[in-house]
């Protein structure tokens, strides 16, 4: 490795280097082999996609617990709040999240084809609108290859590992 930049030096040699961030990744199925050239998108613009899909989604469900002091408390299912994570696996609560799961789960597709077709360059972009892109990405790739596309984004930007696996995605 080379020397290691410091001060005014090295602020001088990262301008205009986050543009540069790309990166490749294969798709192969079907007989077609190909790539896909991946790059840094600025947090911003990721997270503004991010929550106008969240903003989409059906409210979160609640369910009523009693209170030993004889009160009541909604809690909000499905809730990762280690305080409230054992209220997930109630009955009442695993119906209200299958449901609200179902609502969510093609909002969430739809969140994760965007974020796909943003992270891809320009130039390799499908389609002339990026609604049509969209819907180009789902019909020819396989979802994982999809997550693939925003797992390398993120990890382009250094948010590596955002995006969970699609073990419960559709």
């Amino acid at each position: 490795m080379g020397q290691v930049l410091r001060g005014k030096n090295l602020w001088e040699n990262l301008k205009g280097k986050k543009e540069e961030i790309k990166e490749s990744i294969a798709v192969d199925f079907g007989g077609v082999e190909g790539e896909i050239t991946v790059q840094f998108v600025d947090v911003d613009i990721v997270q503004k996609i991010i929550e106008q899909f969240d903003e989409l989604k059906p409210k979160k469900p609640n369910i009523l617990i009693k209170l030993n002091d004889g009160r009541s408390m909604n809690i909000e299912v499905p809730n990762g709040d280690e305080k409230y994570k054992a209220f997930n696996s109630k009955p009442e609560a695993k119906e209200k999240i299958k449901k609200w799961e179902e609502k969510s789960k093609p909002i969430e597709e739809k969140k994760k084809l965007r974020l796909a077709y943003e992270f891809i360059i320009p130039e390799e972009r499908p389609g002339k609108t990026v609604e049509e892109g969209i819907e180009i990405l789902k019909s020819t790739l396989r979802f994982m290859d999809v997550i693939n596309i925003v797992n390398k984004g993120f990890e382009l930007n250094s948010l590596g590992g955002q995006l969970k696996k699609p073990e419960n995605d559709f």
